[in-house]
This record gives structure tokens, C-alpha cells and sequence, in this order.
């Protein structure tokens, strides 16, 4: 890319031409080789639950050997409500109605709230349909069975995740957090996963599976420890959409530069310092923040629960679409890089041609001021009242 862009403003004629034609491609290959968002979801979801099924199968047995049933499937569902959510006003809020749990970060301030309640069921409503399938159009949706003990998980980045409720429910308690966050998301990031009761605590292909012998207690950590990683992944999607699937996002902008460089032109230094800010904001937001790259507080003094969450990470690629964007803000400041400096050089020329205009100009004075001709035209005109000599 880089060698064509030089190609394009340096070489002459027909190689100039197809320098401009390669400038367009290149980055489109790079960038936009990407499936829709949508489509690697729901092709996701269909590799999860042909794994699953087979997992199931084979490997889902009893330490003595016989196949233990796995009592679900439940909902577990994650979404973002807002760049941040005041932990404190919820809990202030909140704390009258429902039995809250505190987590606190080293800082002693609130990290994470966990609201349990119990919902008395009836025979009808003991299954509901997914909103996955009613959001896709798909003829089948996903029913999932609901629990009498609903759980959720409130993080300070802006986050929800909802465990065992049905999707009224989700939307009540998104609506109802929407009021703690400073700018409530006009695009909801949608995280889902199974939720099944079995004998070990694992994770598989977007299938969880709690044991059903843990006690509220340890049942509590492996919920918040899978929490952790889904809240994680909505975090990082929102950048995702932020840096190259939103309509204005600093990708789609970066790609249409080379179009205007076809035409011959340049961007404005305006639109371009703007670009470049973006850019470094994303890039610290990525590398600097540390709820993306650290490990949480929580899991150093607990090891399973560390465990757990690091499957989760693992499973939700968290570390490979960290490196992927850190990639693609590392070829985005290299495009900017090249074209910043097409436009100082183009920003110099200017400056060149207006100080050796300013420079004719001058000499142009000077010469007219030591010439008798010029003297005699500019004061050889006789005025009413004032002579030669500058007396009236």
C-alpha cells in the first residue's frame, strides 16, 4: 500500500494511474475481508451446538463412569447499558428490594454488584422463547427454561449480565440500569450462551455447565467469574464497532481517503487531525485500560475462580481480537502516517510559493522606489494644495 501511495504522487502518467487504482485496493483487502457481524454470530451459534451435541455424546460422563443429565437449558445473557454504571446510586437504590452483593476493587470502590431475588413460577411459564431467534427471523427459537432464582451481575464499564431470567425480565433490568449511566447505548451489544446444571463446572463452545453440587456459595463465585469474562467481550465489541463496523467509525473513514487520493486530491488537515485523535484514543482505550488487559482483583485471591474466568477469555477469543485490533490501529496509523505527510509536504509547498511571491513583491518595491521613472510618476502630479516641496 505504502509503496503505491508513494508511486501515486511521485510517478508521471499511465503509472500514476494505476499507482491510484492499487491505493483503493489494498487497504479494502485488508480491511474489508470481514464477515458481518450477524452472520459470524449466528454461524457461531451453530458450530456451538453441534459441538455441544457431540460433547455431550462423548465426553459429558460421571468421574464413576455413567452419564450424568444435564438439567437446562437456562438463559445467561449480557448487554451494555452505557460507557459506565454508578455502582453506589444502584446500591443505594436497590438495596430495600433485593439482597445485593458488594465486590470491591482494591480502591474500595464498588466493582461489581450481584442482585439475587426469587421469582415464585407457574406451570406457564416455566419456558419462554429466545430473543435470539425472534431477532434473526428464524422459524425455530431457542426455548429456554426459567429459574426461581434469578441472578444479576451490574459492572462499573457500563455492562449487565442476566442469568436464569426470561427476556421481559432482561429488558426491564436493562431499562431500569439505563437510569445510573451518565449516556445511555443508542446500539445494544448482545452476549448469549446455555446455562445447563450438570456435575463439573465447565465451558464448551458457548455452553455453560454448572454443578449442580456446588453450594450458593461457590455457585455465586462461578457465576461471577464467567460474568467477568462476558462483560469483558461486550467491552471490547463495543470498540469493535467503534473502530471499523459503526457508520462513522475511524476504518470506513481511513478507507475512503483513498478514493479522494484517486481523484488527486488530498483530505483536509481538519477532517485528518480528527482522524489521528480518534485513533490514539482508541489505541490507549485498548492498551491502557485496565479491565481489557488485567486480571481482575477478585481472582488473585481466589485460583478456581481465576480458572474459570480465564476459560471464558479463552473461549470468547478475547486475547486474539485484542491482538486483532491493536493490528488494525497499528495499519491505521501508518496510513495516517503517510498521508500527514503528504499534506505537510503539500501544506510547504504552499508556504514556499507565498514567501516567493512575497519576495518578488518586495524587490519589485525596491526597484520601483530607486527608479527616476517611477519617482517622477508617482509625485509628478500637481495637487491644489500641497507642491513639490510638500508646503501648501
Amino acid at each position: 500500500f505504502f509503496f503505491y501511495l508513494w508511486l501515486m504522487l511521485s510517478a508521471p502518467g499511465a503509472l500514476k494511474y494505476f499507482a491510484r487504482q492499487m491505493v483503493c485496493v489494498a487497504p479494502s483487502r485488508y480491511f474489508c475481508d470481514q464477515k458481518p457481524k450477524e452472520i459470524k454470530k449466528k454461524a457461531r451459534k451453530e458450530k456451538s451446538i453441534q459441538s455441544f451435541s457431540k460433547f455431550v455424546e462423548t465426553k459429558n460422563k460421571h468421574k464413576d463412569g455413567y452419564k450424568e443429565p444435564l438439567m437446562g437449558p437456562y438463559r445467561c445473557f449480557g448487554t451494555n447499558v452505557g460507557p459506565s454504571i454508578s455502582l453506589k446510586d444502584v446500591y443505594a437504590t436497590l438495596k430495600k428490594d433485593y439482597h445485593i452483593t458488594c465486590f470491591l476493587d482494591q480502591a474500595r470502590e464498588f466493582e461489581v454488584l450481584h442482585i439475587q431475588y426469587q421469582q415464585k413460577l407457574t406451570a406457564d411459564s416455566e419456558t419462554v422463547p429466545a430473543l435470539y431467534g425472534a431477532i434473526h427471523g428464524e422459524k425455530e427459537s431457542q426455548v429456554y427454561k426459567i429459574l426461581k432464582s434469578k441472578d444479576a451481575f451490574l459492572f462499573n464499564e457500563g455492562t449487565i449480565v442476566c442469568w436464569g431470567m426470561d427476556t421481559h425480565e432482561e429488558e426491564s433490568w436493562v431499562e431500569q440500569i439505563k437510569k445510573f449511566t451518565p449516556l445511555p447505548s443508542a446500539t445494544a451489544i448482545i452476549e448469549e450462551m446455555n446455562v445447563y446444571r450438570g456435575h463439573n463446572t465447565l465451558i464448551h463452545s458457548d455452553n455453560i455447565i454448572l454443578s449442580a453440587h456446588s453450594s450458593p456459595r461457590l455457585h455465586q463465585k462461578e457465576m461471577l467469574a464467567y460474568s467477568f469474562g462476558i462483560a469483558r467481550s461486550i467491552v471490547l465489541e463495543t470498540m469493535e464497532d467503534e473502530i471499523g463496523r459503526g457508520k462513522d467509525s475511524v476504518m470506513k473513514r481511513v478507507l475512503a481517503v483513498p478514493t479522494i487520493i484517486k481523484q488527486g486530491k488530498l483530505p483536509s488537515r481538519k477532517e485528518w487531525t480528527k482522524i489521528t485523535g480518534e485513533q490514539m484514543e482508541l489505541k490507549c482505550r485498548l492498551n491502557l485500560n485496565s479491565s481489557l488487559l488485567d486480571v481482575p482483583d477478585l481472582f488473585w485471591e481466589d485460583y478456581d475462580m481465576g480458572l474459570l474466568f480465564q476459560e471464558m477469555q479463552e473461549n470468547l477469543e478475547i486475547a486474539q481480537r485484542i491482538e486483532t485490533l491493536n493490528t488494525r490501529l497499528d495499519m491505521i496509523e501508518q496510513i495516517i502516517s503517510s498521508v500527514q505527510s503528504s499534506l505537510t509536504d503539500k501544506y510547504s509547498h504552499k508556504l514556499e510559493v507565498i514567501i516567493i511571491v512575497l519576495i518578488a513583491i518586495e524587490v519589485i518595491f525596491y526597484l520601483a522606489d530607486k527608479n527616476t521613472y517611477w519617482e517622477k510618476l508617482r509625485f509628478g502630479f500637481e495637487y491644489p494644495f500641497f507642491s513639490h516641496t510638500g508646503k501648501e
